[in-house]
């Protein structure tokens, strides 16, 4: 298999070979970071210390029964339940409804079809290359407010 590549990890997540050392290396100093991020915003919630929560976490994956066990939840429930709390928070009156805002909101139907008339009819132009571009780019506006995410920096390209 011949691979092109640019920048010296722009095929570390290639299917055709293991990782390399290098590679290894970096991959588990980015999954410390993100667990070092998960931790601290959990100890922030919660109002523990990161050594806390640490102590609890270890990188583990937690049933919301053993979350509750451990005090890493308040309380079980689905979205109800999180109304419920918020109205108790806010002096909310039980009886009174509220309503639920989708984020981000999707925008009005017809606003969106036109929009993607508009965006399919110029992306149709475009050559593959920068449609591929414009794909990824969206994907990147989507997730700029994010602060972790992952995400595959190849594409796979079988020429026969």
């Amino acid at each position: 298999v011949e691979t092109l590549q640019r920048g010296e990890n722009a095929g570390m997540f290639t299917s055709v070979r293991t990782f390399t050392e290098h590679e290894r290396a970096r991959f588990a100093h980015f999954i410390q970071n993100g667990y070092e991020q998960f931790v601290t915003q959990v100890a922030e919630g919660r109002g523990m210390t990161f050594e806390a929560v640490d102590a609890i976490a270890q990188g583990k994956v937690w049933t919301g029964a053993q979350a509750l066990e451990v005090g890493l939840v308040d309380q079980l429930g689905g979205m109800e339940t999180a109304v419920a709390v918020i109205k108790e928070r806010l002096d909310i009156p039980n009886e009174d409804d509220v309503h639920l805002i989708d984020f981000p909101q999707p925008g009005n139907p017809f606003e969106l079809f036109l929009k993607h008339l508009r965006e399919t009819s110029v992306a149709a132009q475009l050559p593959d290359e920068l449609r591929h571009l414009r794909a990824r780019l969206e994907v990147l506006a989507r997730l700029q407010d994010e602060r972790f995410f992952a995400w595959f920096p190849y594409q796979q390209i079988l020429i026969e």
